[in-house]
């Protein structure tokens, strides 16, 4: 199922039962082309959306996938921020992957 798929899901399911639930979206980051692809709601996050945050920041899944966010405060619980990773480091390569399309999508 693809994260959108899944993200739809999940918030169907939450608004069944009652929970309080918010999408986090994001661009996920290619390495291969070195790029961000088109923008998508990934996964759900538990929980009331503390709103919008200044600044990109960047996340990296419990899978090593890599996301640019361009508003989101928090991301899932098995996520880690990687914004300030160090040079080389696959955040680094997102960030100025970023920078330099102004988030436009991977050819």
């Amino acid at each position: 199922m693809s994260p959108g798929r899944s993200a739809a899901a999940a918030i169907a399911l939450a608004a069944c039962s009652g929970g309080v639930v918010h999408t986090f979206g994001a661009y996920r980051y290619d390495p291969v082309q070195d790029c961000l692809e088109e923008a998508a709601a990934v996964d759900v996050i538990e929980g009331a959306d503390p709103g919008q945050c200044p600044g990109i920041r960047c996340w990296v899944s419990s899978s090593s996938e890599v996301y640019v966010t361009t508003t989101a405060c928090d991301a899932p619980s098995n996520y880690r921020e990687g914004t300030a990773d160090p040079p080389g480091s696959l955040c680094a390569s997102a960030l100025a992957a970023q920078a330099r399309e102004g988030a436009a999508p991977c050819p």
